[in-house]
């Protein structure tokens, strides 16, 4: 005997319960009550393919803080030095600072985000690097006040794609800058030495936030497995539990009439059922016998044809049939006894 079959009928609500398939047997009662599922259905695992992955909406925004305080503490040091370099006190200057200012405010109320196109985030980030450059070469390039405007545009390059746009800023901006001051007057060692220091050190603040980014990363990943480790941790002790509760409810005893008659009467317990019948398949003699039966009066074997409709389609199926306003006599479609208006039939496999 490989099938162990459970059948359960007889309800008079009219809403049977649902079934769960795994769970083996729900019985119901004939009077005007509502039915009761035994045990709750266990939620299906996750599909390791359909599952959502965390995600952050914003890839600006773990940084919008330090971005804006880089971004005033260049602006305050500018005016400083604004302030201390008398050589290059003029309006122009100053206009350039102002301009500088207003973006500053602008960029800490709406600063910049990355939600969607990496291509549009991208443009926004050359239109600010563009104008810092502009306004680096119109106010004396490499000597200007307001070189440390280069700056912010190329940290957040690095936040968002790593070295590779931070280093592309930053060595685009050397390259035009030493070529305006190029055009701009003759070729000198100061020229050169102040092209290559501050060349280096947009480098070097390149290579320091795609470092930083880097690092950052590779901490929400880890941090995003330890998220699902520890959920699969607290979904298998959910199921260790569930597991221990159904232990506790199993009969000490070992012998198969013994298990069935208590779990029987355990299932009366929790649902008052009217009727229900435990059903042990023969394979050899090709036939049903009835291992436990409560409320109706059935033969030592049945036969499959003997069988409800409803059950004969479980048996062979392997799946758990609900029936709901079934004929209120004895037919094909009808339950074990009598009249009966819902019934239940679950197959187990051992």
């Amino acid at each position: 005997m490989n099938r162990l079959a459970t059948i359960a009928g007889a309800l008079a609500a009219p809403s049977p319960p649902q079934p769960s398939a795994g769970y083996g047997f729900v019985a119901d009662r004939n009077d005007n009550v509502n039915a009761r599922r035994v045990f709750p259905a266990p939620s299906n695992p996750p599909d390791p393919t359909l599952r959502e992955t965390a995600t952050v909406s914003d890839r600006l925004s773990p940084f919008r803080r330090h971005v804006a305080f880089l971004r005033w503490t260049t602006l305050l040091l500018q005016g400083v030095l604004l302030l201390a370099d008398k050589a290059h006190n003029d309006r122009r200057i100053a206009l350039a600072f102002a301009l500088l200012g207003l973006w500053t405010v602008y960029r800490t109320i709406q600063p910049l985000r990355h939600s969607g196109s990496e291509r549009a985030t991208a443009a926004l980030l050359v239109a600010e690097m563009t104008l810092a450059t502009v306004v680096v070469i119109a106010t004396g390039g490499w000597t200007s006040p307001l070189t440390l405007a280069l700056l912010p545009p190329i940290v957040v390059g690095g936040f968002l794609q790593g070295s590779v746009m931070a280093v592309g800023f930053g060595l685009c901006t050397g390259v035009i800058v030493t070529l305006a001051g190029v055009q701009r007057g003759p070729v000198d060692a100061a020229m050169l030495q102040q092209a290559i220091q501050w060349t280096g050190l947009l480098m070097l603040v390149s290579l320091v936030t795609g470092f930083g980014h880097r690092l950052i990363s590779d901490a929400s990943i880890r941090q995003q497995a330890t998220v699902v480790q520890m959920s699969e941790l607290t979904r298998a002790n959910t199921l260790l539990a569930e597991l221990h509760r159904v232990v506790q409810r199993l009969p000490s005893s070992l012998d198969l009439a013994d298990v069935l008659r208590t779990t029987a009467a355990d299932l009366r317990t929790l649902t008052g059922m009217s009727v229900s019948a435990v059903l042990l398949r023969d394979n050899v003699m090709q036939s049903w016998s009835v291992a436990e039966a409560d409320g109706s009066s059935l033969p030592l074997t049945l036969s499959t044809a003997q069988l409800p409709a409803a059950a004969q389609r479980a048996a062979a199926g392997g799946y758990v049939v609900s029936m709901n306003e079934l004929p209120g006599a004895l037919s094909p479609a009808a339950g074990l006894s009598g009249p009966v208006t819902c019934a239940l039939y679950a197959p187990l496999r051992t």
